[in-house]
């Protein structure tokens, strides 16, 4: 009853976002390494620090062995993204969201529908070099 109760209130801070729905909202900056994690909506990458990648591909497939694409998406001149979700059932998956952009190392991670008050930052490593240093990718410390 209780993890009924807590998927049900998961489910419903996940079908705020992006002007209602099921969706995964963020933000694509360069940075030193190619990275894809859920911050704080607070999180500084995710307003006006870093440089945006424009233009990115960000796609979501359910994880298992030929998980289909559910979900895709195009960063805007600002590099944020929504990439609304097909079915409430998704909530409880595990998803691939893939990264990728000309000029750019791919990024790839699995995670977990963001709770409410937080979004996905995509960290794109230019290639040939870094990118800028407001926007380093987060450390497990």
């Amino acid at each position: 009853m209780v993890a009924r109760a807590l998927i049900g209130i998961g489910l419903a801070a996940a079908l705020g976002g992006c002007a209602g729905g099921l969706a995964i909202e963020g933000r694509a900056v360069e940075g030193p390494a190619s990275v894809v994690v859920p911050v704080d909506a607070g999180d500084a990458r995710l307003g006006s620090a870093g440089a945006p990648v424009e233009g990115a591909t960000v796609t979501v497939r359910v994880r298992k062995p030929d998980g289909p694409v559910v979900a895709t998406a195009t960063t805007g001149p600002d590099g944020r993204f929504c990439a609304k979700l097909p079915n409430p059932s998704l909530a409880r998956s595990e998803l691939a969201v893939i990264a990728a952009a000309t000029g750019h190392l791919p990024a790839r991670s699995v995670i977990f529908l963001p709770e409410r008050g937080r979004e996905v930052l995509v960290v794109l490593e230019r290639i040939g070099g870094a990118g800028g240093s407001a926007a380093s990718a987060p450390t497990n410390r």
